[in-house]
This record gives C-alpha cells, structure tokens and sequence, in this order.
C-alpha cells in the first residue's frame, strides 16, 4: 500500500523515530523493557551462581577460603597431610631413628609424637637399637640356639654378644656350657668349699657334683661319721687291750678323730697286790676302786681292793 504525503512525495513505508531505554515491545503477552534485552554483547543476567541453565554448580567460598577438606584423605589446598596421607613422609625422614608418624587433627602439621630416637645405653630398646644394656628383647643364649651361658649386648646396641653362650659337651672333661663339673675337672670345688666338713667331691655322669662322698661332722652326737674315729662312748669297737695296753677304760677324744689312752695302763702295777695307801698306781682302776671303797684310797689296799679293781674297774692281772 502506497500513501501519498503533502508535497507530493511519496514514501516507501513508515518512519519510525528512534526508541529510547524506555521503550518496551510487545512479544505476545509479554512485555520486555528494552534495558532488561539489553545488547547483543552484553549477554544474559544467570541465576546467584552465575551459570547458565544445566551446568555444574560449584558452592562459592568466602573471600580467603581455601576449600580444603581436612579428614577425607586426600591433601588438598594447602593441607601438609590428610589422614593416611602423609604426603610420603615418615619419622626418619622428619629426623627420627623410627616409629610412626601421623597426621595431626588440623591436617596443617604432622603428628610425631609416635616417633622415636635411638639413644644407646639408656637400657631401653628404642628407635634402631636391637638390644640395650641388661634389655635383650627377651632373647637368651638357649634362644639362640646355644646350649647355654650368658647373652650380652654390643657396646652400640646394633646386635647381641653371643661371646658368652657356650655349647655343652659332657664328658670330655673340660667344663662348659651348663657343667658344673666335668669327669676329673672339679673348676676348684671340695666337699669344704661346698659346705660340708669333710669328705671326697667327685662329678656325676651328668656333669653335676657328686656329694655322697661328703659329710658334716657333729662331734658329741655318739654317732661315729665319716672323718670321725670315735664319738663320745662310741668306740668304734675298740677297747685299751685293742690299742696296745694291757687294761684301763678307753674313751674318745673331745675333736672325735682320736681315742683317748689316759685312762689306759701298759701293766697291772701294784693295783693286783696288797699295799699301802693309795695303793693303785694307776689312776682311772684306783679312782674306780675308791668309788666303791673309800677305805681302800684312805687306809689300806687290801686283797678286797684288789679284787675291786680286777672284777669292776678293768685291771687285768696275772
């Protein structure tokens, strides 16, 4: 359609004046400011997140936050460790001898408090030390396969002295291992020296003392033992006549290895004969003879005294 103007001139269609900011267009129902289209740069105003419809949602973080997660395991940000990872650290390489190290609860620094150091001679197997002074980690010499004898620990507590474990032979007369004696071989040991007073030590076919060659003397018990000759009015079955003389009492010496002969006479003397007062050379018959008859020490020994002394005090006459 044409329409003619005043003056004649003719245009192609209508004019339209330049819209302002203000302007809106109808789009069916809807009106749109031209502000909200805005341009063809400017883009289109997102939702808070500023992502376009159907991309993945990413939570913002305040101003300084790093996003770390400490306790999921996984370093992250500016975590040093996470849990079990340690990021390939370990006590020694934190300058420890050993132990374990960990992860503290703030996943900015490690836990060391599980590590150790070896310190040498303080008794105690810690950090590298396989043993430390008297602590032998429960070995012993029979541990380590020896029969016996005494484990030790190096000066530098990096392994076991085994200079002192032994293995036992017994029987070929040389003591070791757990031999207290070995055949002839005693290592210097007596019945004294273990105890006993007296008697022979000799070594059983186990390489253990043989006692049963000693004994203990209890002189004044009247029990005649092993190293004793009499004991008390034990005699052992010997009399004066038996030990050379031709009569008296025989007794027993108060140290129980001799007899005691004091009371023992080489011949009758005048003990068998009527004499004076006292009337017995021999002492041990005439005190016998004065204890049952005084007359006999006092007045005179007579024929009475002298059967006194042969029928009750030993004398042997002719």
């Amino acid at each position: 359609m044409v329409t003619a103007c005043a003056g004649g001139d003719i245009e192609d269609g209508p004019t339209f004046s330049s819209y302002t900011s203000a302007a809106t267009i109808t789009v069916g129902e809807d009106e749109l400011d031209e502000d909200t289209l805005g341009t063809e740069d400017d883009g289109l105003e997102g939702d808070a997140a500023g992502t376009a419809e159907g991309s993945p949602t990413t939570t913002a973080t305040a101003e300084g936050e790093t996003g770390d997660v400490c306790g999921d395991g996984a370093i992250t940000g500016a975590e040093v460790c996470d849990g079990p990872d340690l990021s390939g650290e370990d006590c020694t390489s934190q300058g420890f001898d050993g132990g374990t190290l960990a992860c503290g609860p703030d996943c900015a620094s490690f836990d060391s408090s599980a590590c150790t150091s070896a310190t040498c001679g303080d008794g105690i197997i810690d950090g590298s030390d396989v043993c430390d002074g008297a602590d032998l980690g429960g070995e012993t010499c029979t541990s380590l396969g020896f029969e016996g004898g005494t484990l030790a620990c190096a000066p530098d507590c990096a392994s076991l002295d085994s200079s002192g474990c032994t293995s036992e032979t017994c029987g070929d007369g040389v003591i070791d291992g757990n031999d207290a004696c070995d055949g002839g071989a005693l290592g210097g040991e007596t019945c004294m020296s273990l105890g006993f007073d007296l008697g022979n030590l000799s070594c059983g076919a186990d390489c253990s003392f043989d006692t049963s060659g000693c004994s203990n003397v209890v002189c004044g018990n009247g029990i005649v033992e092993v190293g004793e000759v009499c004991d008390g009015a034990a005699v052992n079955g010997q009399t004066c006549v038996s030990q050379g003389f031709a009569a008296g009492t025989l007794t027993c010496s108060g140290n129980c290895v001799a007899y005691d002969i004091s009371d023992c006479i080489s011949d009758h003397g005048d003990c068998c004969t009527n004499n004076g007062y006292p009337g017995c050379e021999y002492g041990a018959i005439q005190t016998c003879v004065c204890n049952l008859d005084s007359y006999c020490c006092n007045n005179l020994w007579d024929n009475l005294c002298v059967n006194e002394a042969i029928d009750d005090c030993g004398a042997v006459c002719p």
